[in-house]
């Protein structure tokens, strides 16, 4: 079996990076792939300009689809552009900035392929500007693949990063896609595909405890970094507190702890030491085994 897998790659304001995210997708070792281009830079003609330069060098590459937006549609919407136009059976996601390792594909397919999975989600690792490693994502402690547990899951630690996701076409347009929101719009992915699944029981997802990809860290429109990821964080954690009767006494304390011990990364990351500081000492507050454990980790 040699099923397609359709790469859905938003653009937006960030050509000089453009090249080097489809590349990654073209040089992997699975050869039956297809790369979808959604340049959302309809209102700056400089990047519009910049970004058909790019992709020029793709115009006789028969894998490589480019559609360029009639406005700015946001990187949600776009990616519904890329799901409605690809013809892949799967379908993963890579923002334009980031880079697939060449194993990713084949690995993650095979993985799909051999459990007959809806939905498959991954480690990722994390990189500053300058390329050194500063973060291994893991969910390690996925151990139960029930969307009744992952919904829960996905409330108490948010399995998301939109480069880990391996779905079928098929699923993804079932529950619809991305939401047309302007932050969250991986955590709302995984929420909606999960709400889903819990009405229907032969929607499988699973989890590859390893990482074929390179997220980066940058100050150039990042949601990782920046108010639009602290804005972001406090939207969800409204959501994520809907939960709360679900929940038990000890989830929700730590629910409440990582949503401030996210915030003090983010706002570290954003080089506000003091609000960090501050929201350290409130994750510290609601529960100091938690900080200590979740810190050495981070820091390991």
């Amino acid at each position: 079996m040699n099923p397609k897998v359709s790469v859905i790659t938003p653009t937006y304001k960030r050509p000089h990076f453009l090249e080097r995210a489809v590349d990654s997708i073209l040089n992997q070792t699975y050869k039956n792939i297809q790369v979808v281009v959604i340049d959302d830079n309809a209102e700056l003609p400089e990047s519009r300009k910049k970004t058909e330069e790019v992709m020029a060098k793709y115009k006789n590459d028969p894998r490589v689809l480019y559609i360029q937006n009639e406005k700015n549609c946001g990187g949600g919407i776009s990616r519904n552009v890329g799901i409605s136009a690809c013809d892949g059976e799967y379908v993963a996601f890579l923002d334009d900035d980031d880079e697939f390792e060449p194993p990713k594909i084949e690995a993650e397919l095979k993985f799909v392929m051999m459990h007959e999975l809806d939905f498959c989600f991954s480690d990722l690792h994390i990189y500053n500007g300058e390329g050194k490693l500063v973060e291994h994502r893991t969910r390690r402690f996925v151990d139960d693949w029930s969307a009744e547990n992952l919904l829960r899951l996905h409330v108490l630690h948010s399995l998301t990063a939109t480069p880990t996701f391996m779905i079928k076409r098929e699923f993804l347009h079932k529950f619809g896609g991305y939401r047309e929101v302007p932050m969250g719009q991986e955590f709302m992915l995984m929420w909606d595909a999960l709400q889903y699944a819990t009405n229907h029981p032969e929607i499988k997802f699973g989890y590859i405890p390893c990482s074929y990809i390179k997220v980066y860290l940058h100050n150039e429109g990042r949601i990782s970094v920046g108010k639009n990821k602290i804005d972001s964080e406090e939207k969800i954690f409204k959501i994520k507190s809907s939960q709360k009767p679900a929940l038990t006494k000890k989830e929700v304390r730590y629910m409440d702890f990582r949503h401030f011990s996210v915030l003090a990364v983010s706002y570290l990351r954003s080089g506000m030491k003091a609000k960090a500081v501050i929201n350290l000492f409130k994750a510290f507050n609601i529960s100091p085994v938690d900080t200590l454990k979740e810190g050495l980790q981070l820091i390991r």
